[in-house]
């Protein structure tokens, strides 16, 4: 068995801090004390603790936000999502924590050290700082991970616990990293902690030198089993987070973004996000709708821009093109305070195979192209802008078909008929001419084909037609008819 915790000591002040400039001093209270603060705050002497009244003597110019639970959550379960790309049991853990089951999972990313190194780089793209905790169970993984001198956080760096030869765990390297663990960073209530330092009691190798029965006697059989846990010596099932039906996520802006230039930044790392949980759920996005809350709009989206694909797909890359186009036509009268991407329109993703030689197949990159295309000219220009024809449930040509806003196309929008028909067809039928047995329309037409028989509204204004397929004598193929009813001649219709 092989977990790996992810922990994010300082997720209270980077779900802000993201967004701040390094030169802002910016503090995290909880109940009226500083939770944690950035480096800015940190050199004016603001420390973890304090009271707010001390902090706003040292630095009066700070900004003090209040800790946001709720955020932090929003944040970890997109973090999990994004795990989920590493793992497929992915744990959400109460102290701002993540637990990866990587078991048989190392031979996928070519072992541990590439592992941490993806990890790693998408950690560092999302501005989280970040520590890590490795071990054969996950409690104890988690405990590795809350402490700031054994725990891995920076890219390159190995676990001294684990064997990257062998790709599996040193236990007696885990054992001695183990004992060596403060006892205040186990998951343990406050009073059991103030009476093992009244015991004089600091490490967990003081602990695991009593015997099973007096630790169980003295501090419970709670703390026993969570003792029994962290050394594997009884189950500890882990239950994974559920995959969201749908796709959120949202970034806050303490001071505001007045221009939708500057919105480009953090729209990219949400794209981002959605592409991975698109990825780890196997589905393709329809589209997908951005939502700016400004200051004097707090109760409803002041904005709200749809963006709808002409075709399914999953690239980070051209959804941020779309929503470029999307931001430059926008025009914004107030500070957006947050900004919310969300998603939930998808399909099962379609994997295209490319052909072995480049003059055999069909060239997929060509449709690519096309569809980006029209991506580009309906988020420019506006849905009704660009209209393609839809096939309606009517025998007369004329009726035939609509033209409908451009959208996904659907399985069940494909052409069965196996009828020949024209590309073109005129706004009216034109007359033609008959003499001598032989039709003119600007010229001599011969029949090549035909009749086909239409017959069709007879509960309305019956109508009878037989169609013919004649040839011009300049080349041209047309479609012509013959009216049962009036016994004319007309032509609607040329072949490309």
């Amino acid at each position: 068995m092989l977990y790996l915790s992810l922990a994010l000591p300082l997720l209270p002040l980077e779900i802000f801090a993201r967004q701040t400039p390094v030169d802002s001093p910016l503090i995290i209270l909880e109940k009226q004390r500083v939770l944690c603060c950035n480096k800015t705050a940190m050199q004016q002497g603001i420390k973890p603790g304090i009271s707010l009244g001390t902090a706003t003597a040292l630095s009066a110019q700070s900004r003090f936000i209040e800790r946001s639970p709720q955020q932090e959550q929003q944040a970890l379960q997109q973090l999990g999502v994004l795990c989920y790309g590493f793992s497929p049991t992915v744990v959400l853990q109460h102290n701002n924590s993540l637990c990866l089951d990587l078991t048989g999972c190392l031979k996928l990313h070519n072992g541990l050290q590439s592992l941490q190194h993806q990890l790693a780089q998408c950690l560092q793209d999302l501005g989280y700082s970040y520590r890590l905790g490795l071990a054969d169970t996950p409690k104890a993984a988690t405990l590795l991970s809350q402490c700031r001198h054994s725990a891995i956080s920076t890219i390159g760096k190995h676990f001294p616990q684990f064997d990257y030869q062998t790709q599996h765990i040193d236990t007696p390297g885990l054992n001695r990293l183990l004992a060596k663990q403060p006892l205040s960073h186990l998951d343990c209530d406050a009073k059991l902690k103030n009476k093992w330092h009244k015991l004089g009691f600091s490490q967990l190798e003081h602990l695991l030198r009593l015997p099973a029965r007096a630790i169980g006697r003295r501090f419970g059989k709670d703390f026993l089993r969570y003792l029994q846990q962290l050394r594997g010596e009884y189950p500890d099932p882990q239950q994974g987070i559920a995959m969201p039906e749908d796709f959120i996520s949202e970034q806050v802006f303490i001071d505001g973004i007045q221009q939708t230039e500057q919105l480009l930044f953090p729209a990219r790392r949400m794209l981002d996000e959605l592409s991975h949980y698109l990825t780890a759920r196997q589905l393709w996005c329809h589209g997908f709708q951005w939502q700016l809350q400004t200051h004097q709009q707090a109760a409803s989206p002041c904005h709200k821009l749809h963006i709808q694909l002409t075709q399914a797909q999953n690239s980070a890359v051209h959804f941020l093109l779309l929503t470029r186009l999307k931001f430059e036509g926008l025009y914004l009268n107030d500070a957006v305070q947050s900004l919310r991407l969300r998603a939930e329109h998808f399909s099962p993703a379609c994997q295209q195979s490319k052909a072995l030689f480049a003059d055999i197949g069909i060239n997929t990159a060509d449709d690519d192209e096309i569809q980006q295309l029209l991506d580009k000219l309906r988020t420019r220009l506006g849905e009704q802008a660009i209209l393609q024809c839809q096939a309606r449930d009517e025998h007369l040509p004329e009726r035939a078909c609509q033209l409908v806003p451009l959208q996904s196309p659907s399985p069940n929008d494909t052409n069965t008929s196996s009828k020949q028909r024209p590309l073109w067809l005129f706004p009216q039928a034109m007359s033609l001419h008959k003499r001598h047995n032989t039709l003119y329309w600007q010229g001599q037409l011969q029949l090549l084909q035909g009749p086909e028989r239409i017959d069709s509204c007879w509960w309305q204004e019956k109508t009878a037609r037989d169609y013919y397929v004649a040839r011009h004598e300049n080349g041209g193929i047309y479609w012509i008819y013959h009216d049962l009813s009036c016994q004319r001649w007309y032509v609607q219709g040329l072949f490309a």
